[in-house]
């Protein structure tokens, strides 16, 4: 038997793409490290501890964070701190590059979430502070303790 989308939806089932988007999203682009697999770890947290529409109404709905994770003598594309916005889909991009490969590579799980934890509050107090009509302070202060609760 063959469904209409709307049948599967009526029924529960559900269907890849029909989701809404999660407000937050944790990714990473990195070289060789398993460790960066616990940024689904972060992006969880986030989504399930923060609401964006708390800091900011019309400005930003979806924040995505990456971090780059690369030795620091790479020979390859030259990735760089910086922040982006899609002002049509009101999604806002932070590159957050680590400054100690190594030591990210090398660490356990906590340690790499912690790594990560402060990765993102430097990233987010660097780009995120400066935008207008964006509740920064409050923003960064729910971050810090959604964090700190994770330690």
């Amino acid at each position: 038997m063959i469904l209409t989308l709307e049948e599967a939806k009526a029924q529960g089932i559900k269907i890849a793409g029909t989701e809404p988007y999660s407000e937050f999203v944790v990714s990473t682009k990195a070289y060789n490290t398993k460790n960066s697999d616990f940024a689904l770890d972060i992006q969880y947290l986030l989504n399930k501890t923060l609401n964006l529409s708390e800091y900011s109404t019309e400005l930003i709905k979806y924040l995505t964070i990456i971090f780059l994770i690369f030795p620091n003598d790479w020979q390859g594309v030259n990735w760089t701190e910086r922040k982006y916005y899609k002002k049509s889909e009101k999604k806002f991009y932070i590159d957050i590059k680590f400054p100690d490969y190594e030591k990210f590579c090398n660490a356990t799980k906590q340690e790499a979430l912690k790594i990560m934890t402060e990765q993102t509050l430097r990233g987010t107090e660097k780009f995120l502070s400066k935008v207008k009509g964006f509740q920064f302070e409050k923003f960064y202060g729910d971050l810090e303790k959604v964090f700190s609760e994770m330690f």
